[in-house]
């Protein structure tokens, strides 16, 4: 059932991304971590709000700090499998296929690329304010 969900979840990504008016791609790379800037969109139905997507590649072995974002977000793991810890919540190593979801409340308290030899990558869909910084804010853990 999980896998049918997350490929149902992908594919109704993948076509709102499609749709979405595009923007200029931008990169932005920053510790073993690059960000593909996919598109950006207002929400008519959500005013004051858009929708932003962005590929997001961690080098092998990389691992982003502590962090949280201003917005909901939708990740899907394209390749490679990543491990990541909510809160104080159960790390979890997430593989290609497989998706979890953040709230803007969220600290992301770990990031982690499993692979020494492999690149992560993930798509990384947010839905915040049109205000809103979608880079994370770091954050200390202790």
């Amino acid at each position: 059932m999980k896998n049918k969900k997350s490929i149902y979840d992908a594919i109704i990504l993948v076509l709102v991304i499609l749709f979405m008016p595009k923007v200029a791609i931008a990169h932005q790379v920053d510790g073993g971590i690059e960000r593909q800037l996919l598109s950006s969109s207002a929400l008519p139905n959500l005013p004051g709000h858009k929708l932003t997507s962005m590929i997001v590649e961690f080098a092998p072995g990389s691992s982003a700090p502590a962090h949280r974002h201003d917005a909901f977000l939708f990740v899907y793991v394209l390749s490679g499998s990543v491990l990541s810890q909510l809160n104080q919540d159960e790390a979890i190593v997430y593989h290609a296929g497989d998706s979890w979801v953040e709230s803007p409340t969220d600290i992301h308290t770990q990031t982690t690329n499993m692979s020494e030899t492999e690149t992560t990558k993930l798509l990384v869909v947010f839905i915040a304010e049109e205000r809103a910084k979608l880079s994370s804010s770091r954050l200390k853990t202790h």
